[in-house]
């Protein structure tokens, strides 16, 4: 069979404006026209935390259409395609998901504009090109689009956050078929499935399938006890990976039959002879297909046999030079500690130690920024907020970095001005054994390691002769969501090449920020786009368990054990649906802080008891006899307090409040002790309340319930 293109596509498929294949000298949006026989390069990288996730529209219950925001049924350009004011569009995870979404639907020469519901606008750059078609019309009832579409998201997941290259064959000729055996020589895996839709799957033509459906099957590229692990990808422990292999755990694609017959039926550019990779586990007489044009699930009786006909094959190098996103948070686990208590890298204590992963600090979280082919690492907690206002700029850097001073063996890291320095510079590489990472030194060549292999919390982590056999220097990076992440979505990307010349990328954007308090008075101003500042708790529940009515790191107060509890509002949100009496019901979290304080959450009003009915967001609280509270209510917003037992309240602030739709609260307290509650992006007002030194943050309701999401703690 002959191949059905003829060309080399390099793009990325990265969130943000990517800084580039390190070592590779190919730029974030290079695309790059050729005459080979091959398929399509690139690069993953959506997080499963921003991306494919129940956080963001994939789960067992909805597909991304189930999501306020997105509909197959319009055109991405139309509002009731892509909503601005809800869904997708109005978070800094929904917008990464939106831009993988575009540049695998749109060509490399094209972008989509939207406005989040703030009016700053976004340009997300094209790049792949299977359904050019979605821009300005709907694609219900287009099997190719939905389907290559959703498999082509899911062949860029990577649960780590980490970008690697990858080489894609598919039916569709927008990719194409084709091996690159040099650069790419192991067959990961094939994706597919319909993640858009939910519901009986009538415009696809598979009514007798329920959406979404997000399937793979394991590719024939990895014998037993190969290097092959890659952080994040099929094979690696994934971290919340949003697929199933329908035919069983570990079972390759190419020998699925009917006891007689191979069920999928794959492409061979080359033939049968020889196709398999060197060592391959999959049987040579079988051979290896560059991909599927053709899968089958269900397959066997009683069900109806499915056919799935754009599914997008995954080729991959173990040897690969990771690339870190910018615009994501990470943590790093000792792997000595996985399987036990788990730990991660903390930057509370000088110098640096290990600590529990379950304590969620903020100290534990970092930001990695390129410095030259190496990166160097900083605490989340030393990064400047975004400028004012939102809209585009690049992520802000870390102001203190990972320093292994004299470099010497057993020398602790400690933080230290970042300064451009050698001993703040680290090569980081892959560990094709189990998917974790090395950590070098630039100025002496020396490993970052745990301390004596410790396995316990407060062990040093420090520098010694690196080792590729010791666990103690093996470290797993992985994406989190400590924070909520302002950053936006791709700049505009480069335009198709001529004559040899590639295209540059864009930069990238930053979503609207939470705005400050506004001003002192009492009239409603127009409250200035703030930052969050030190983050020191936040949780928008997805890591939470579905249904549990003790959500991990709250503590409930008053009313009945079963009043809180992790529902399912298009996104996982902290619910008190147990009663509307009077009763302060209430659940904190975060440290004891004092000084200058806010907290800000999403609020839903869902039902109102007889009488001073709220939901409030928290701080300053310590019982349910000493707390401040902003209180959304069916007129407004009250700022009330409640000191030693004794309770009081600022005049209400009105505001037009309807049940079932969802409200930015936020409450902030200044270094002089007076409060100010903000709605949206406007400021309403201030109190003066009798002092309460500290507390922690929390959200409660009186006399209504309520849904509590993003919840974000934090200090200017």
């Amino acid at each position: 069979m002959s191949a059905l293109g003829r060309r080399t596509i390099r793009i990325s498929i990265g969130v943000g404006a990517i800084v580039g294949l390190i070592g590779c000298g190919q730029q974030a949006s290079d695309v790059e026209t050729g005459t080979h026989d091959l398929g399509l390069s690139s690069i993953n990288g959506l997080s499963s935390i921003n991306g494919l996730s129940s956080i963001n529209g994939l789960s067992s219950i909805n597909g991304l259409s189930s999501i306020n925001g997105l509909s197959s049924i319009n055109g991405l350009s139309s509002i009731n395609g892509l909503s601005s004011i809800n869904g997708l569009m109005t978070t800094s995870g929904g917008r990464k998901t939106i831009s993988y979404l575009v540049k695998c639907a749109l060509a490399a020469n094209d972008s989509l504009v939207k406005a989040d519901q703030n009016g700053n606008n976004y340009t997300f750059a094209g790049g792949i090109g299977l359904c050019p078609a979605w821009k300005n019309g709907g694609v219900e009832s287009s099997a190719q689009c939905v389907e290559s579409i959703s498999a082509c998201m899911m062949a860029h997941v990577n649960t780590s956050g980490v970008h690697v290259p990858l080489w894609l064959d598919s039916n569709d000729p927008a990719i194409g078929w084709g091996v690159d055996r040099t650069n790419f020589p192991m067959q990961e895996g094939t994706f597919f499935g319909n993640i858009i839709d939910t519901g009986p799957l009538y415009g696809s033509g598979k009514s007798q399938v329920v959406g979404p459906v997000a399937y793979y099957c394991d590719g024939a590229g990895f014998p037993a006890g190969a290097a092959g692990v890659v952080a994040g990808r099929l094979g690696s422990n994934q971290v919340g990976s949003p697929y199933t292999n329908p035919f069983g755990t570990g079972t390759l694609c190419q020998n699925v039959t009917d006891g007689y017959t191979a069920i999928n039926t794959g492409w061979f550019t080359n033939g049968i002879g020889g196709s398999c990779p060197p060592g391959s586990n999959a049987n040579p007489a079988g051979g290896c297909a560059d991909g599927y044009q053709e899968m089958q699930f269900p397959w066997a009786a009683p069900a109806t046999p499915t056919p799935w006909n754009h599914s997008i094959t995954v080729w991959r190098n173990n040897n690969y030079t990771p690339v870190f996103d910018t615009s994501y948070q990470y943590t790093l686990s000792p792997y000595i500690t996985q399987g036990s208590t788990p730990m991660v890298m903390d930057s509370g204590t000088s110098p640096i130690q290990q600590w529990n992963q379950s304590a969620n600090l903020a100290s534990s979280v970092f930001l990695m920024a390129a410095s030259g082919s190496n990166w160097t690492i900083g605490p989340m907690t030393s990064a400047p907020p975004p400028p004012p206002g939102g809209g585009p700029a690049p992520p802000a850097a870390p102001s203190q970095c990972l320093d292994a001073g004299a470099g010497t063996n057993g020398t602790g890291l400690v933080l230290k001005a970042c300064n451009g320095s050698a001993q703040q510079s680290w090569s980081i590489s892959a560990n094709g054994q189990n998917g974790t990472f090395f950590a070098k030194v630039s100025s002496t060549g020396r490993c970052m390691a745990v301390r004596g292999a410790s396995k316990s919390p407060g062990s040093v982590i420090e520098v010694d002769d690196c080792s590729t056999s010791s666990t103690s220097q093996m470290f797993a990076i992985q994406a989190t969501v400590y924070a909520n992440d302002t950053t936006g979505s791709t700049g505009t990307g480069g335009t198709t090449a001529t004559g040899g010349a590639t295209a540059t990328g864009g930069t990238t954007g930053t979503g609207g920020t939470t705005g400050t308090g506004g001003t002192t008075g009492t009239g409603g101003t127009t409250a200035t786009g703030g930052t969050t500042g030190t983050v020191a708790f936040s949780d928008n529940f997805e890591a939470q368990t579905s249904g549990t009515t003790t959500p991990t790191n709250w503590t409930r107060a008053g009313g009945s054990s079963g009043d809180w509890s992790i529902q399912t509002d298009g996104s996982k949100v902290l619910s008190q649906n147990g009663s509307t009496s009077s009763t302060l019901r209430a659940e904190a979290a975060g440290p004891v802080l004092s000084g200058a304080t806010s907290v800000a959450a999403q609020v839903k009003l869902l039902g109102a008891g007889s009488s001073s009915q709220a939901a409030m967001v928290c701080l300053r609280y310590s019982s349910t006899t000493n707390y401040y509270c902003a209180a959304l209510g069916p007129t407004g917003v009250q700022i009330k307090t409640m000191v030693s037992g004794t309770a009081a309240q600022s005049a209400i602030f009105p505001a037009t409040v309807a049940t079932g739709t969802w409200y930015s609260l936020k409450l902030s307290v200044n270094a002089s002790g007076v409060l100010s509650a903000t709605l949206g992006t406007t400021a309403l007002g201030t109190y003066t309340p009798a002092a309460l030194a500290s507390g922690n943050a929390a959200v409660a309701t009186t006399s209504m319930t309520a849904s509590f999401d993003n919840v974000v703690y934090s200090q200017p």
